[in-house]
């Protein structure tokens, strides 16, 4: 059970920004384009922590399905994490989703920043080989959240992209909903569309908001059963639509074990 609460305390700011492979990534060299921003826009040395929400590409900016859903992530972040400065961080529509976030989300004292991403290498980013479905959380993004790192002891190395919301995978185990029909399109598509693509790992993390935290379970045991049965919910319904786009691609599914704050392992379902 993790000993660190969900509310992010000093940890403010919220990321929406580009779900592509490398984007996310801390390799041995350079700073990826997230990284880069965050620092920029902040005045930091090192980019810290934050929640993350990811859209697939800059066409998010103009789409007002996309940006209800988003303001809807931001506004449970804000609940629940005290979420109070977005970094919107695309390389063309940045700003023009900055501008229609801020007024879908009425909370006061709220401050939406607009960064182009462009100008820090996103245009050079590598073709995805393993696509991931996670939570918003703070506790798994950042610096030292230690998502990427798990999920490479998990699942091997290669070009991971992001692709996260507030509840993370939860939201495939219902496909009538406008949520898990979105989700499960998206990763079918994706699929299809990118050959090197060849795996997608569905991940729900213990102590989520979306289920209410650790207090809404009796007990540890109480919530990995719920958090399974949804989760396997969700791998049958993804894995029936990828089966359709393209034969072959591989679907995972794990429960993300947070410890102190970060990321300790996943537990593959």
């Amino acid at each position: 059970m993790d000993t660190c609460g969900q509310h992010a305390g000093g940890r403010t700011t919220l990321i929406v920004t580009l779900a592509a492979a490398g984007a996310h990534h801390f390799g041995k060299q350079d700073d990826p384009p997230v990284a880069r921003a965050i620092m920029e826009t902040l005045k930091r040395e090192r980019p810290g922590r934050y929640d993350l929400l990811t859209v697939p590409d800059d066409a998010a900016g103009n789409d007002p399905t996309q940006a209800k859903m988003l303001a809807e992530h931001i506004i449970s972040a804000a609940k629940r994490h005290g979420i109070r400065r977005v970094i919107v961080a695309l390389a063309k529509s940045a700003q023009h989703l900055a501008d229609e976030l801020a007024k879908l989300v009425d909370i006061p004292d709220t401050v939406f920043l607009a960064v182009d991403l462009g100008r820090f290498g996103c245009y050079n980013l590598p073709l995805p080989e393993h696509l991931t479905v996670a939570c918003m959380d703070w506790r798994m993004h950042g610096a030292d959240g230690g998502l990427l790192a798990a999920l490479e002891r998990a699942y091997g190395p290669g070009a991971y992209s992001l692709l996260t919301m507030a509840g993370g995978a939860k939201w495939a185990a219902d496909p009538s909903s406008p949520r898990g029909a979105y989700l499960i399109d998206y990763l079918a598509r994706a699929v299809h569309d990118s050959t090197p693509l060849t795996q997608v790992h569905l991940t729900i993390h213990m102590d989520c908001g979306g289920y209410g935290g650790d207090e809404a379970f009796r007990s540890f045991d109480e919530q990995l059963d719920r958090l399974t049965a949804d989760l396997r919910a969700s791998h049958a319904n993804v894995e029936r639509a990828i089966a359709k786009a393209r034969w072959g691609a591989r679907v995972t599914a794990g429960i993300v074990e947070l410890r102190d704050g970060r990321v300790s392992r996943i537990i593959k379902i």
